[in-house]
């Protein structure tokens, strides 16, 4: 019998997406996600616009989501 402690780092990211959407024109954005634990998991999506900002930009799109144990899911945005 082991009593460990310890931390540990968050994940690595998978990849960077950019997109790029034309002005005037909507555009969804689906980012798959990958639960790797055996339990369900809720995750925080944040977004950051890189560039000009205008009041006239949004992004819609839930703040959480869950995924499954052991699966993936595609999270989708409309911006």
């Amino acid at each position: 019998m082991y009593k460990l402690f310890g931390k540990s780092n968050p994940p690595n990211a998978m990849d960077v997406l950019k997109e790029t959407v034309e002005a005037k024109l909507g555009k969804y954005i689906s980012i798959p996600v990958q639960n790797w634990l055996k339990q369900t998991q809720r995750f925080k999506v944040y977004w950051d616009i890189i560039g000009e900002k205008d009041d006239a930009t949004f992004i819609r799109g839930a703040n959480t989501f869950d995924v499954q144990g052991d699966s993936s899911k595609v999270h989708k945005n409309e911006s």
